[in-house]
């Protein structure tokens, strides 16, 4: 599942209870994308890794982020919007939300 305002089934996973089980956190900038990764109890996020968004686009990310969630077995994948400063939506936030829309398809 890709939690991006609202869920929706991802990589071929089963529709299943997101209260368990490993979240992804990604920070998709324009040019790297940060990559976090929960222990089970979703008690602690570690790094995990850097993607580098090169001149191959963004599907190589999608494909690495798509092995790692069925590697790990991940039930969620959060990709954070960073919003400005008075809390409306800029040209980062509305970038984080097409990589979140790409990212669900």
């Amino acid at each position: 599942m890709l939690h991006s305002g609202r869920a929706s089934p991802s990589y071929g996973l089963p529709p299943m209870s997101t209260k368990s089980g490993f979240v992804v956190g990604v920070d998709a900038g324009e040019r790297w994308v940060g990559v976090a990764l929960s222990d089970e109890l979703r008690m602690l996020a570690s790094p995990h890794t850097v993607l580098e968004r090169g001149r191959a686009g963004l599907a190589p990310v999608i494909d690495a982020l798509g092995a790692l969630v069925r590697r790990e077995d991940v039930r969620l994948m959060v990709v954070g919007l960073p919003l400005n400063a008075d809390g409306s939506v800029g040209r980062q936030a509305k970038r984080a939300q097409q990589f979140a829309r790409v990212a669900a398809s």
